[in-house]
This record gives structure tokens, sequence and C-alpha cells, in this order.
């Protein structure tokens, strides 16, 4: 009853997008409905009754579930004090983009997950482009929508060839047999599904899109896009080519952990000649992702060298690091979003002495900073040690 109840609510929150403060609150049961799915799904996902033969939970999905969940319920939650433009849009397509993200995770065949994630990319695209009337922004919007559609095609493609190679297009199928294959489908795959998550995720050299589309988007979604929506790709590595595929050439591993190695120093890099706060933050997902796919790539050489503990550890790491970058990203990208409105302007040369005038909002980018800087005691620092 409880998926039903959220879907309901989803919709409801679309069509009173008319309703400012319905649409708001409406859009905050939402995100509630969704993170009490994933406690539920944590706790006992046994006892989560979906449509079996298109939605599944398990405790992986329901830990992605819970990190949508978390997001969207902080983005919702700044929605009912954030002036923006365009409030009607935003709050039509708000909803529908989060409904997909749920759909992607818990999805069960491949047409109903491919469906899902290009509601996801779509509904994204229209919520980049809410300031069409911006310079730069539409832009921005059609480049991520480009970079989208590469990875659409990529991951369709990947998904195509396992499910050709095992006559099924069911997941849970997949999970029981996907070992088996042959090593040269297992590379096919592990090639296509990599490319095609890698771009979502924005990790460098994919990441054009990223440090383009979070800073022109609204708050909000800016949370929703770096907090919850990247981490789809890391969802996609980990259950598809890690968990699925299980051993494969061990080239595979390296990959991902070149790739980790490099957005991960390149990302902080980058970040440093920024002057624009939302770009800035926008780098430093990159790095953090990097790190992210270290933890996977040390689960992936966990899986070929036979070692469990190097893969348990692995997967430990960049579960906990997804989860602790979700909540410090979102807390900055919604804090500068606050200071762009207050100053009106996101350019650090120009800024200075807010904790004066809004000591909240720099109390909250203090603590997230210290979070995202890897500063003990904070969340960011025991998950970058764990990695």
């Amino acid at each position: 009853m409880l998926t039903y109840g959220i879907v309901a609510i989803g919709l409801a929150a679309s069509v009173a997008a008319f309703n400012r403060v319905l649409s708001q609150y409406l859009m905050l049961g939402l995100s509630i409905g969704v993170l009490a799915l994933a406690v539920i799904g944590l706790w006992d996902f046994r006892s989560i009754h979906l449509w079996t033969p298109y939605f599944q939970m398990t405790p992986l999905r329901a830990w992605f579930l819970l990190v949508v969940g978390i997001v969207s319920t902080m983005a919702a939650w700044y929605r009912v004090g954030y002036q923006q433009h365009n409030q009607v849009f935003t709050g039509f397509w708000l909803p529908w983009f989060v409904l997909a993200m749920a759909a992607v995770i818990l999805s069960q065949t491949v047409w109903v997950f491919m469906t899902a994630w290009e509601v996801m990319a779509a509904t994204s695209f229209l919520l980049v482009v809410s300031h069409h009337e911006e310079p730069g922004v539409i832009k921005a919007g059609y480049i991520y929508l480009v970079m989208s559609q590469i990875s659409a095609m990529a991951i369709l493609a990947g998904l195509l060839l396992m499910a050709a190679s095992l006559h099924s297009m069911n997941f849970a199928l997949w999970a029981a047999k996907a070992r088996f294959l042959p090593w040269e489908t297992k590379s096919g795959v592990f090639a296509l599904l990599t490319l095609g998550f890698a771009i979502k995720c924005g990790i460098i050299p994919f990441h054009v899109w990223l440090p383009r589309a979070h800073p022109v988007a609204p708050a909000p979604v800016s949370s929703l896009m770096s907090g919850a929506m990247i981490k789809l790709g890391v969802f996609g590595i980990v259950q598809f080519l890690l968990m699925d595929l299980g051993a494969t050439a061990l080239l595979w591993p390296i990959v991902l952990l070149v790739l980790g190695a490099v957005s991960s120093l390149l990302g902080v890099l980058y970040a440093l000649m920024e002057h624009d706060l939302k770009r800035l933050l926008a780098y430093h997902s990159i790095e953090n992702i990097g790190i992210i796919f270290l933890g996977l790539g040390v689960m992936g050489v966990g899986i070929d060298l036979h070692h469990p503990q190097i893969a348990v550890v692995g997967l430990v790491a960049s579960l906990f690091h997804t989860l602790n970058h979700a909540l410090f990203k979102s807390q900055l990208f919604l804090a500068a979003g606050a200071v762009e409105q207050h100053t009106g302007t996101l350019d650090a040369e120009h800024l200075g002495g807010l904790i004066r005038t809004i000591p909240g909002v720099a109390l909250g980018f203090l603590l997230g900073s210290m979070a995202i800087s890897a500063l003990p005691p904070f969340n960011g620092f025991v998950s970058e040690w764990l990695t």
C-alpha cells in the first residue's frame, strides 16, 4: 500500500503545481514516503510487496533508495521557503524526477529500467533549463541532454547484450546466471555499461556536462542531481557489473581504479580554479565520485582475486561514501542557493562576512565544508579513511 500511496502523492504533487503551498507540501510527503519505503526495505525488504514482475526491493536497492529519500526530503523542505522563477514549471516536473529515480532503483526488467532512466533524464533536463531566460542555461541543458542520451544508448546496448546472452530480460535471472557467461561477453557488457554509467556519474573524462548543468539549475534541483541522481550510475555498476557478472578480467577493476584516481585528483584541481560557488561544488562532486569509484575498483579486485574480505571493504567504503556525499553535498548546494538569494551573486570574490547576516546558513555551510574536506570527526572523514 505504501508504494501505491507514494505514486498517488507524486502524481497529486505534479497536478497541484499551480498551487504553490499545496505542491510543496505534497512534494515533501512524497519524499518522506520514499524515505520510509527505504527504511522499511533496509529493516526487512521481504515485508514490502511491490509489483513483482517489474519491481523488486533488495538491501542494495533500499540503500540507494535511502539516498534518494534523504536528499529529496532535504530539497522538498528547502523549497518551502525558497523563492524561484517558474515555480509552477519546477513544481510539475520535480515529483516525476523523484519517482523516476525510485523506479530506476526498484526496476526488475530491462524495459522498465530504461523507461524510468529516460524519464529521469528528460525531467532532469527540463528542470535544468527552468531558468531558460538566463544566458547560458539552454546551452548547458542541451549539452547535458546529449551526454544523457549517449549514456542511455551505451547502457541499453550493454543491457541488451546481457539479455541476449542470458535469453531473459529479468534481472533476477541475471543475478543467478550472469557470472557463468563467457569472458568475451562479460568484457563487452563491462565496457558498455561502464561507459554509460560513468557518463551519468560525471566521471572524468565524461564530466563535461556536470559543471555546466548543476550550476544553472535551481538549488533544490542541483542538490537532487548531485546528491542523488549521479549515484544511480554507481548503483548500476555495483548491481550489474560487480554483483551480477562476478569475476571478470582484472583489467576492468583497474579501469575503475584509474577513473576514480584521475577524477578524485583533477576534480579538486578544477575546483581550486573556480570562483563560482555552485561550479566549485559541481567539481567537488566529480572528486567525490572518483573516491566512490576507488571503492568500486577495490571491490572488483577483491572479486577477481577471490578475496571476499577485500571485496566487502571496497563495497562498504563506496556505499558509505555514497550516502555521506549525498548528505553534505546536498547541504552545500542548498546553502549556496540561500547565499545566492541573499546576496544576488555566487562569485566567491564578492562574498564575505555572511556569518553576520545569515548565521544559520553560514553554520550549515561551515559544517558541510568540514565534512567535504574529510576533517575528523565528520562523516566525510570516516568514509574517505575507509576507502
